[in-house]
Parts: C-alpha cells; sequence; structure tokens
C-alpha cells in the first residue's frame, strides 16, 4: 500500500502545459518603430530578453536591449512617457507591484508584429 501512494499521487497532480518562448513566435510582418499604446497590455513572462504586446487581436514582441535582469513573473511594467506611444530606444521600468521595489530601467530595442497560437501559455 505505501507503494501504491506516490505512484497515486503522481496521477492525481495536475499537468502543467510548457509556457511558450516569447522569442520563437513567428514573426508576422515589418517590423515598427512605435506602436500607440491605446488598450495595449504588457505581458512579461519569464523571458529577459523580450516583452510581450497585446493589443486588440494583434500582438508584438519587443526586444529589450542587452537584456533586462530585472523583467520575470510578477513583475511589472512602469512608464513615465506622456506621449502615447511605446517606441524603439524608450525606457521602461521594472516594478514589483506588492513591495512597489523598482528593479531598474530597460531599453526597448525591436518592436514586430508576432502570431501567437490559440493555445500559448506565458
Amino acid at each position: 500500500m505505501r507503494c501504491l501512494l506516490p505512484v497515486l499521487a503522481l496521477l492525481a497532480a495536475p499537468v502543467q502545459a510548457a509556457r511558450t518562448d516569447v522569442g520563437a513566435l513567428p514573426v508576422s510582418g515589418a517590423a515598427v518603430t512605435c506602436l500607440d499604446e491605446t488598450g495595449m497590455q504588457y505581458v512579461v513572462t519569464d523571458s529577459r530578453d523580450w516583452l510581450l504586446l497585446r493589443q486588440g487581436r494583434g500582438a508584438w514582441r519587443a526586444e529589450m536591449v542587452d537584456g533586462c535582469p530585472g523583467l520575470g513573473r510578477f513583475r511589472i511594467i512602469v512608464r513615465a512617457n506622456t506621449q502615447g506611444r511605446l517606441c524603439r530606444n524608450d525606457l521602461i521600468n521594472v516594478v514589483d507591484p506588492v513591495g512597489g521595489m523598482n528593479f531598474g530601467q530597460c531599453r526597448i530595442g525591436r518592436i514586430e508584429p508576432v502570431t501567437v497560437p490559440r493555445r500559448a501559455r506565458f
């Protein structure tokens, strides 16, 4: 009976689907210099090299120049820009939403449209 309990525990555990790598998403068009931020949703993933952006039905990925060490899940993006656009070479701040700790600034690089699979998990 003791040998059966660990096996049952493994069978009862929920299966976690693998997370989608933002860098591996297929590009669906030409890179842009700026995006209008109206309705923009920043999707922070485990990647320190890419930031996923969603707007309506479209999706873009923004390269983080030289990586962004503070970027990760459970962090938020704070911008002090008043232009209403996200552009190449703009700076973003990475902040912990609970404690308010700032994890530093990162610079946006290339912004390109991508195709996101229907059941993608980030």
